[in-house]
């Protein structure tokens, strides 16, 4: 079940978004679905490996915007 927001014409969010960083998503599963969290390490640490071979950043940009629509 889902909470419905006090005003349903409000444009807020339910839950505020966090930030674009590894940091800040960690806190978000960390308070919001604690059981993901080995696989959030998990892919932060196959993202971190995969942008250090590639000398790129795009794997963390990967990422975060899977967690984030995630």
């Amino acid at each position: 079940m889902t909470a419905l927001p006090a005003d349903p014409q409000a444009d807020e969010p339910l839950i505020p978004m966090s930030a674009l960083t590894p940091g800040a998503l960690r806190t978000a599963v960390e308070s919001l679905t604690p059981s993901r969290m080995p696989t959030f390490v998990s892919d932060l640490v196959d993202a971190t490996t995969r942008a250090q071979q590639l000398q790129s950043f795009a794997p963390l940009r990967t990422f975060v915007h899977t967690w984030v629509c995630s």
